[in-house]
């Protein structure tokens, strides 16, 4: 169990440990741009949360205000139970990795090690951050190389693969860290768009296992299908959400019907 000082920004909320994500009025400014002007979300277990909108609207910074890659400037996360008050020195670096490793990030372009091979990218955090056993870790690793299909690429180097398969790899190296939630950060933005059936595949079976799940994404029909609540964010603040059936076909929000119109427009059904 982590030790808290006086000054710890990260308190334990057992009322809250059941609930994967809750989070209130969460703000960041970049110097005198307000780029989050106070969201709020619950994501309770098995949710599978998508999140649309225009360039520069928020999302990806939301995200990573989420797992603290950016600092967040006020407001209050919940994590499985571990309270973020975001205002001031966030923690150590031992709690923000603590909290770091219950969500599993997917980055838009992959960020793997290129000088590991797919197999060594997995295992990586979970023996230096878990403290698993190479032996176990790489037994975890084959598992889930298998689950997204890339059984036969574990002693490949990323160079060798495609963006859809180095994309795979990288949902295999989140899920090797067990997380609470999944974060996508446009994952398949960066992929060839016949690579990008095979990544959203992967997406939905982890859906169907009832995953918890974030996903910034552009691709509208897959985020009706596998999503059981969409919000659209519009200049840092939630503009609309709710379940994706309701949303897509009776949109209230005139921005959200301008997104959903240019979004048709360019092929999306």
């Amino acid at each position: 169990m982590l030790t808290q000082s006086e000054n710890s920004q990260f308190q334990t909320v057992p009322s809250e440990s059941r609930i994967p994500l809750r989070v209130k009025n969460l703000k960041k400014r970049f110097g005198r741009l307000d780029v989050l002007k106070g969201i709020s979300m619950t994501a309770q277990s098995g949710d599978v949360i998508s999140i649309l909108g225009s360039s520069g609207s928020g999302k990806s910074t939301f995200l990573r205000c989420l797992n603290l890659l950016e600092e967040p400037t006020d407001g209050e996360i919940w994590i499985a139970g571990r309270h973020v008050k975001a205002r001031g020195r966030l923690g150590s670096p031992r709690e923000v990795n603590a909290l770091r490793a219950k969500l599993g990030m997917v980055f838009q372009h992959f960020n793997l090690w290129s000088c590991k091979t797919v197999l060594e990218n997995i295992i990586e955090a979970p023996i230096h951050v878990l403290g698993i056993a190479k032996q176990e870790a790489c037994l975890r690793a084959e598992e889930l190389l298998l689950k997204v299909g890339l059984a036969d690429k574990r002693h490949d180097y990323p160079a060798h693969l495609s963006g859809g398969q180095q994309q795979r790899a990288a949902i295999a190296r989140a899920l090797a860290m067990e997380p609470e939630i999944l974060l996508f950060d446009e994952p398949t933005s960066a992929l060839d768009p016949e690579l990008v059936g095979e990544v959203l595949k992967v997406i939905r079976s982890l859906a169907d296992e009832g995953r918890t799940m974030l996903i910034v994404t552009h691709e509208l029909a897959f985020a009706r299908q596998v999503s059981n609540h969409v919000v659209f964010f519009h200049q840092g603040q939630v503009e609309e959400e709710g379940h994706p059936d309701e949303l897509f076909r009776r949109p209230t929000s005139p921005r959200f019907k301008q997104f959903l119109s240019a979004q048709i427009g360019e092929g999306c059904p």
